[in-house]
């Protein structure tokens, strides 16, 4: 199920863990009459936060979120990017680096690099800012958790 096909991430009768989708891609559809059902993931819930985290007015030298797709237009939904920021501010500087490289900071500063080579910039600017040396295991497996525990934690 493509990022594409995915809509805004708004509650359905209370705190969402599901989409509704008028069409039906691929994917893990419940078989609801008028659309799918689409369970929520700790990618969705991150990509809303980084929607939320450049909404609003820019200040000082920050670079305007433009889209990549300027259909793109779907509404944040503000409690679940409130919880997931909530999480990001607990984290230590080194791995909040991690998830700022793959989600809010993946197109501004790392757009130009294949998902390899931003793998391999973001560990040279995380080890610059912090002095944390990240392998590349360790890299991921701070996303992984960090993505899970989003997962585990929002969604009810």
């Amino acid at each position: 199920m493509s990022r594409i096909d995915r809509q805004a991430l708004l509650p359905l009768g209370g705190k969402a863990s599901a989409v509704l989708i008028e069409s039906a891609p691929a994917g893990r559809c419940t078989g609801q009459t008028g659309g799918c059902m689409y369970e929520l993931s700790g990618d969705d819930l991150l990509w809303n936060w980084t929607r939320w985290c450049w909404s609003g007015a820019t200040v000082g030298n920050m670079e305007p979120y433009v889209p990549e797709d300027e259909g793109d237009c779907r509404p944040v939904n503000e409690d679940h990017a409130q919880a997931v920021d909530r999480l990001y501010r607990r984290l230590p500087r080194h791995e909040a680096m991690v998830v700022q490289a793959e989600y809010t900071r993946k197109n501004s500063q790392f757009g130009r690099y294949s998902a390899t080579e931003r793998r391999v910039q973001a560990r040279r600017w995380i080890q610059q800012a912090t002095g944390a040396v990240l392998r590349d295991e360790d890299y991921r497996r701070h996303l992984d958790q960090f993505r899970s525990l989003v997962e585990r934690e929002v969604l009810p």
